[in-house]
């Protein structure tokens, strides 16, 4: 591997200018203060829609959301039943200076795959919509979707993900209803 300082196509930078460039991406920025009302402890209602034609499964849990490695990202710890079976998740959100986007991984005891996603936030509407990526479990594909988290307010938030079809509609698969525990 090439090193940066002498690839033809980098720019020629002194080791301070690229110590700085390091440091302000390391450093949390206001798209990390972003993601501060997601912080807490939430029980949560989820609805899952198997067939657009029968009412959806509705299951409460309880979810825990903390800053990890100096408020860069937040961790969520994510519990539940799901298919009358112990159901457990952790995700993790944040934003990337270097691509100037937000981005999140899930992961959870009904795969041993795992969602990527990566988007944006709007701050007049308090929403962040990500475009969505996996390997479907029943079709043994990949799928691609949209997620959208919305603040409510200080102590609410709601999480839904929707699935692209082939003929381009989205279809709503899930919603989750956040409900900060006092």
């Amino acid at each position: 591997m090439e090193n940066p300082k002498e690839s033809e196509n980098a720019p020629k930078l002194t080791d301070k200018q690229i110590m700085d460039a390091m440091t302000e991406a390391a450093t949390p920025g206001v798209e990390h203060a972003a993601l501060k009302p997601l912080v807490g402890h939430f029980s949560t209602t989820s609805k899952f829609w198997y067939d657009t034609r029968t009412p959806p499964e509705i299951i409460k849990g309880d979810a825990r959301h903390y800053w990890i490695l100096g408020n860069r990202y937040i961790r969520e710890d994510f519990a539940s039943t799901w298919q009358n079976k112990p159901y457990k998740g952790i995700g993790h959100i944040g934003y990337d200076k270097t691509k100037k986007k937000y981005f999140s991984l899930w992961m959870d005891t009904s795969s041993t795959g795992m969602m990527s996603s990566e988007g944006s936030y709007d701050s007049s509407s308090k929403t962040f919509t990500f475009n969505t990526i996996y390997t479907c479990p029943v079709e043994g594909i990949d799928k691609v979707g949209k997620t959208v988290t919305k603040i409510i307010d200080k102590n609410n938030h709601t999480f839904e993900m929707y699935d692209l079809r082939k003929d381009g509609a989205e279809v709503k698969m899930m919603e989750i209803e956040y409900k900060r525990k006092k």
